[in-house]
């Protein structure tokens, strides 16, 4: 990547908003070793956006980092209203990449589209590279996803990778070349940044809800429900037992939930209802954030608990594997191959607690077990 004032970075923001999460500490990374580096975002998919206008932190982080954002596909009305407004707020993006000299364009499309191969043939028109990423982490935790998922693949220049457990499934494909990127939520910069700005931004998310702010909560990474998966009634279920023992362990301390961005809201309101315990909060703080002033953090299945367990933060998995969930996950959960600690039902939650509470017990390293290693040379070469 040159040195010049107009060089520009163009990409495609995955379509949840943990894609955004995941690939946020990239740019960040990026305009700090290049601070003229002109970062461009573009959401195909508005349901990311709005998503991320919930999340203060996550949304104040983008707006600093980069220089515009592109709503290619907003709520309109029907499909054809949708189809037209998309096409048509795909025009400024076009021209911004026919204006730069030598763009570089990244995103997570893993199938060609015409968008995908338009897209490129500008970037490629104007001498420029073109990377691509996964989605989220599921390959690198070794879950991978239908052959179908593989079609016809998209021109670029590399596909960049998190860990070395991605490279057996995606050398099967027909990318041209891997480069190891590293999983940009385990960049040292953005992990630093996270616990230098976590106790301030906690801080005054309890004082908002009128509660002490010396207190250091425990927080609780909310699933969301797949139906004939895992369902409404367990989600209930497991919440309440959660809060159960928090309440009777903890009946003081601060227990914050953080919510799945595709969890419906009643469904956690009514289950807080039931449970009548005013310590208990719904946040929309970035799960690194809370994780890194929590005394452990309880999750379910969710590539959220490396939020915390990278920060070295006592992570516990708490989950039962139904016939039904094992009937989708044969191997129960990726998430234990990191080494959290884990608790099928309320005994062993009780004796994981004790645990991660224990001044002997020192959360695992995971990046070894990824494969992780930083790199961003290739935005340079």
């Amino acid at each position: 990547m040159e040195t010049q004032k107009h060089v520009k970075l163009f990409s495609i923001v995955p379509p949840r908003l943990g894609g955004l999460d995941l690939i946020l500490p990239l740019y960040i990374k990026l305009k700090e070793r290049h601070p003229r580096l002109s970062i461009e975002l573009a959401f195909m998919d508005d349901r990311a956006y709005q998503d991320l206008i919930r999340d203060n932190f996550l949304y104040s982080e983008v707006k600093n980092c980069t220089d515009k954002i592109y709503r290619l596909k907003p709520q309109k009305g029907g499909k054809i209203i949708n189809r037209f407004f998309s096409c048509l707020n795909s025009v400024p993006l076009f021209v911004k990449i026919l204006a730069a000299r030598k763009p570089v364009l990244l995103h997570s499309i893993l199938i060609e589209s015409l968008f995908i191969r338009l897209l490129s043939r500008v970037v490629r028109i104007r001498g420029g590279k073109i990377f691509t990423h996964l989605p989220s982490l599921h390959i690198t935790l070794g879950v991978s996803p239908p052959d179908k998922v593989f079609g016809k693949v998209p021109d670029m220049d590399a596909f960049l990778y998190f860990g070395d457990s991605d490279v057996a499934y995606l050398e099967k494909r027909r990318f041209p070349k891997l480069i190891q990127m590293g999983y940009p939520r385990l960049f040292s910069s953005w992990k630093e940044y996270i616990l230098d700005k976590s106790l301030e931004l906690v801080k005054r998310e309890l004082e908002e809800k009128n509660l002490s702010p010396d207190s250091r909560p425990v927080t609780v990474f909310v699933p969301s429900t797949v139906e004939n998966i895992f369902n409404i009634q367990e989600l209930k279920d497991w919440l309440i037992s959660v809060l159960h023992i928090l309440k009777k362990e903890f009946p003081k301390d601060v227990v914050i939930l953080k919510p799945h961005p595709l969890q419906k809201m009643e469904i956690l309101e009514k289950a807080l209802k039931e449970i009548e315990n005013q310590n208990v909060i719904i946040s929309f703080l970035h799960a690194g954030i809370l994780a890194a002033s929590s005394k452990f953090v309880i999750s379910h299945h969710s590539s959220t608990i490396i939020d915390s367990m990278g920060l070295l933060v006592p992570s516990i998995h708490y989950q039962e594997f139904t016939p039904h969930w094992l009937q989708r996950h044969p191997d129960g959960s990726s998430c234990l191959k990191l080494n959290p600690l884990w608790a099928r039902d309320e005994s062993e939650l009780r004796k994981c607690i004790t645990t991660a509470l224990s001044k002997n017990y020192h959360a695992p390293k995971i990046e070894t077990t990824l494969g992780h290693r930083e790199n961003i040379s290739m935005f340079f070469d």
